[in-house]
């Protein structure tokens, strides 16, 4: 299948999710699936900047690009349309990580990300981390953990930052049992200095939204 096949695939993944939290959030069903699409294509768009900015070229992906440029995107998108950002970018986190899910099939199948040689024998044959796998693994368990704490309302209008953090977390340990990790800047592979770039943000965020929500009721009176 091509990338476009992983991506409609991807698409109606991430339906699931979108529609638990529409429910959830009380969020129309009809802008649910309107924002299955825009998220797609901002995503997209996303990875594909990322590729350039590592590698000079948008031939492949990266998908840190959606990580970084989603909330960046929807902050206009949603200022221009007078949706409700908090409420958008909480759905968005655990559709990426259902997306994600599948890019990482495509991955197994194309044979890129391979994993760390742990092995290998007299004749050459070698064995793998099998790193794919664990990041499949990894986004699918960050869906249903994103999808738990977005059901906790306290939470809410957090979701994004804390998608940001424990992905970044995650990956920049599993980045290490990636194969040919080339140093790209700060002497760390490109997939490890992004996660730590995620939490930041992620981090940074979340206290942001914290002071404004401590600072609401002193604007009110």
């Amino acid at each position: 299948m091509n990338v476009v096949t992983y991506i409609l695939i991807g698409m109606a993944a991430m339906v699931i999710p979108l529609c638990l939290q529409s429910i959830w959030y009380r969020f129309p069903i009809w802008k649910t699936l309107i924002l299955t699409v825009v998220l797609t294509l901002v995503g997209t768009m996303g990875t594909k900047l990322m590729s350039f900015v590592e590698l000079g070229s948008f031939g492949t992906i990266s998908f840190y690009g959606a990580v970084f440029f989603t909330p960046v995107a929807f902050h206009f998108l949603c200022k221009y349309t007078k949706q409700p950002k908090d409420v958008v970018l909480d759905l968005c986190a655990p559709a990426e990580c259902m997306m994600l899910v599948v890019m990482k099939i495509q991955c197994l199948t194309y044979g890129c990300c391979a994993g760390r040689v742990l092995s290998a024998d007299a004749l050459g044959n070698v064995t793998r981390f099998p790193s794919q796998l664990a990041e499949m693994a990894n986004a699918g368990v960050l869906c249903v953990v994103l999808l738990i704490l977005s059901t906790q309302k306290k939470l809410r209008g957090t979701i994004f930052s804390w998608y940001m953090i424990l992905y970044g977390c995650t990956r920049f340990v599993l980045n290490y049992f990636r194969d040919n990790q080339e140093h790209f800047l700060c002497g760390l592979p490109a997939g490890a200095f992004w996660s730590v770039c995620s939490v930041a943000i992620g981090i940074y965020l979340l206290r942001r939204h914290y002071k404004m929500a401590a600072a609401t009721p002193d604007l009110s009176e």
